[in-house]
């Protein structure tokens, strides 16, 4: 197996914050709030209004007789005045607009870090509190987050001058999260396996391997080649797949490299590489790996070899992210193999536990600003307008069409699409003249099942996307009382603690503090990998000393990165642990 290299560390926070776009960093209990209802914004009092952008999406300019738009500008006076990134480069397009000290009204950037130190953007703060009840009912959840983003600090854990100066585009929950869609961590098993034993309930790791045990003997074989029981994908940067079970079978969300848990009044951050978690974890890879139910291979099996498995139904069950086999599924679909796609299981050691595999939405860090050419009653007309389209009945209108154009309502008033309204939302054509995607995708939106039942996507009733679905599939959700995967893994997901992630506060590998420590990763990971395949072929009897050696040349290694991480965790705790 190849050795880790900076690349993984790399890739694996960008993959990280890329799923963040598909969980909250709350430290509250979720606001599903009431809306001020009264006009915040109108086109007699506060247009007309032209407002220039900059964004740093790659879309074409709104067609000029796109209805979103069109409807915008009817309802409300406003327009835009798009400059669009594409494929340029936007460190050039910001040094740019800094030169000439000319720059739009909205910038919606990669990142605002240099505007923020150039003072280029606009403070919200006083504008929000004066001029935007939705707005600050919207980010009531995340402002502590917002404000120690932006604000001038007089040290880690206390402000100096409170600033906002970006409001956060995603991952913000007005409501429980009504989403149907997973692709995240889970252990997976073919949707034929659950079927041909009835659907029965499996909770702990111990039910799982026996299932897939009583499975491979009854079917040795698939299409003529040999079943394989269980895999993990862990060739090369993917080896976060042999360490991570460890902490979701025993009940805690990913949090990284790190388990935080709560001892002696204190949090802690403890590691995830020598904790009896990722013990009881080996332990159990061991016991499997004895009954044949865990290969050798895995170790050794290269990416391709994995997904070659996978793709000719053989492979029972594995864990990994779902994004990771995204398009091995879409060629079963294609394939009609329906039976040998996977449904998720959010599995435990014992009973007792609750999992924690599917976190809420995470703030994006990217957002939309207000530039400081924008006059102050330019931009509260601008964030006025923003606190008014974020109302349900807008929101509605941009994200689900116009009624009987663009969706129906069925005699319990939710929302549906013919076949041909659904055709029409997949043609990118279409989408040009009727769709404001390049709105939506940067302004502040609703996100969440509200109490009026509103859920951003129409296809999140599960009274539509039920129809999209194969006939397995309604099987399955009726046979476990739920409406989607997303459910299978908690159908009630509690807000994020507050410190989580904390894989986010991991060190700045720019620096040199940051790139040692980075280095003293990397020599976790290596040892980690080099060292499993051993603790899980070895004899039982000679389990508990392997661990023991493992564990104490490890615990030398990890010891730099882990007490930085706890600092961090001592950061956060003080900044939000008790409010």
């Amino acid at each position: 197996m190849k050795s880790f290299t900076k690349l993984f560390l790399s890739f694996t926070l960008i993959v990280l914050c890329f799923l963040g776009l598909t969980s909250s960093n709350s430290n509250t209990t979720f606001i599903d709030y009431e809306q001020d209802t009264k006009t915040v914004f109108s086109k007699e009092t506060d247009g007309p209004l032209t407002i220039s952008i900059y964004t740093h999406q790659d879309l074409e300019t709104p067609s000029k007789t796109n209805k979103i738009y069109k409807w915008i500008k009817d309802t409300f006076g406003v327009t835009f005045k798009w400059d669009i990134l594409g494929e340029k480069n936007e460190t050039q397009m910001l040094a740019q607009y800094m030169a000439n000290n000319n720059f739009p009204d909205i910038l919606h950037c990669k990142s605002t870090e240099i505007l923020k130190d150039r003072n280029c953007l606009k403070d919200l703060k006083p504008l929000l509190e004066k001029h935007c009840p939705n707005l600050m009912k919207h980010y009531a959840s995340v402002w502590n987050q917002m404000l120690f983003a932006d604000s001038e600090l007089a040290t880690m854990t206390t402000i100096k001058k409170e600033h906002i100066y970006t409001l956060p585009t995603f991952g913000v929950m007005d409501g429980s999260d009504g989403g149907t869609y997973y692709n995240q961590s889970a252990f997976w098993i073919q949707k034929a396996v659950l079927k041909e034993f009835n659907y029965p309930k499996i909770t702990t790791i111990d039910e799982y391997f026996e299932l897939l045990g009583k499975y491979y003997k009854k079917h040795p074989s698939i299409n003529g080649k040999t079943t394989i029981p269980f895999s993990i994908l862990c060739y090369d940067w993917e080896s976060f797949n042999l360490w991570n079970p460890g902490y979701f079978l025993a009940g805690s969300p990913n949090d990284g490299y790190a388990k935080v848990i709560y001892k002696n009044n204190k949090y802690i951050a403890e590691s995830i590489y020598t904790n009896d978690d990722f013990k009881k974890w080996l332990n159990t890879l061991n016991k499997y790996h004895k009954q044949g139910l865990v290969l050798s291979t895995i170790f050794t099996d290269t990416r391709d070899q994995f997904h070659n498995q996978l793709n000719q139904g053989i492979l029972l069950g594995m864990f990994c992210q779902g994004w990771e086999f995204f398009f091995d599924m879409e060629n079963f679909k294609d394939k009609g193999m329906y039976e040998r796609t996977y449904c998720p299981l959010p599995l435990v050691f014992d009973k007792s536990i609750k999992p924690a595999y599917r976190d809420t939405l995470l703030p994006s860090e990217q957002g939309i600003s207000i530039s400081k050419n924008c006059s102050d009653e330019k931009a509260i007309k601008i964030l006025k307008f923003l606190d008014e389209m974020i109302k349900e009945e807008n929101q509605k209108i941009l994200y689900w069409g116009f009624e009987g154009e663009d969706y129906k309502l069925d005699s319990k008033k939710i929302p549906y699409r013919t076949q041909d309204q659904i055709n029409k939302q997949k043609d990118p054509f279409w989408k040009n003249e009727n769709q404001a995607t390049l709105w939506i995708n940067m302004a502040p939106q609703l996100e969440g099942k509200r109490k009026s039942g509103y859920l951003q996507r129409i296809d999140d009733f599960p009274s539509v996307y039920r129809k999209t679905v194969e006939k397995i599939d309604n099987q399955l959700f009726d046979a476990y009382k739920v409406d989607s995967y997303a459910e299978m893994m908690d159908k009630n997901p509690l807000p994020n603690p507050f410190w989580y992630p904390l894989w986010r506060y991991n060190p700045n590998s720019d620096t040199d503090e940051g790139y040692e420590l980075t280095q003293s990763l990397f020599a976790v990971q290596d040892y980690a990998v080099q060292n499993i395949p051993s603790l899980v072929t070895c004899k039982t009897s000679e389990f508990e000393s392997k661990w023991k050696s493992y564990s104490a040349e490890q615990k030398k290694l990890e010891k730099d990165y882990f007490v930085y991480m706890q600092k961090q965790l001592d950061i956060l705790v003080k900044r939000y642990g008790n409010k």
